[in-house]
C-alpha cells in the first residue's frame, strides 16, 4: 500500500509539474509579448523623443531669430529716435531764430507806422491842396473858354 499512494503522490506531482511548466510557458511568452511591447513602447518614447527634440531646437532658433528682429528693429527705432530729436532740436532753434526775425520786423513796423504817419496827414493836406488847386485851374479854364468863345463870337460877327 505504500506504492499506492506513492504512485498518486507522484502522479500528482508530475501533473503539478506539468501543470507548472505550462504555466512558465505561458508567463515566458506572456513576458516576451510584455518585452516586446515594452520595445515598442519604448521605440514610441524615442522617437517622441527625438521629435520633441527636434522641435525644441526648431523652436529655439525661431525663438532667436525673433529676438534678433526684436533688437534689430529696437535699433533702427532708436537710430530713428535720435534723428527725429536732433532734427526736432534744429527745428526748436530755427523758431527761435525766426521769433527773433520776427520780433525785428515788428519793431521796424511800428518805426515805419510812426514815420508814416506824418507822411500820411503831409501827403492828404497835399492832396486838399492839390483838389482845391485842381478847382481853380478849372475855374479859370472855364473864365478862359468863356473869354475865348466871347471873342470868337465877336470876331466872326
Amino acid at each position: 500500500m505504500n506504492q499506492a499512494p506513492r504512485g498518486r503522490f507522484d502522479a500528482l506531482r508530475d501533473s503539478i509539474v506539468a501543470h507548472l511548466e505550462q504555466v512558465e510557458l505561458r508567463l515566458r511568452a506572456d513576458i516576451q509579448g510584455q518585452g516586446e511591447r515594452l520595445d515598442s513602447l519604448a521605440r514610441q518614447v524615442g522617437s517622441l523623443a527625438g521629435g520633441l527634440e527636434a522641435l525644441r531646437v526648431e523652436m529655439v532658433e525661431r525663438f532667436e531669430s525673433v529676438d534678433q528682429r526684436f533688437r534689430t528693429l529696437e535699433l533702427r527705432m532708436t537710430l530713428h529716435e535720435n534723428k527725429v530729436i536732433e532734427r526736432l532740436e534744429l527745428v526748436a532753434a530755427e523758431i527761435e531764430l525766426l521769433k527773433g526775425h520776427v520780433a525785428s520786423l515788428d519793431a521796424n513796423f511800428a518805426r515805419l507806422h510812426t514815420r508814416l504817419d506824418p507822411l500820411e496827414a503831409a501827403v492828404s493836406s497835399w492832396a486838399a491842396t492839390t483838389a482845391a488847386l485842381a478847382d481853380d485851374m478849372r475855374q479859370r479854364f472855364r473864365a478862359v473858354n468863356d473869354r475865348l468863345a466871347g471873342i470868337e463870337q465877336r470876331l466872326a460877327a
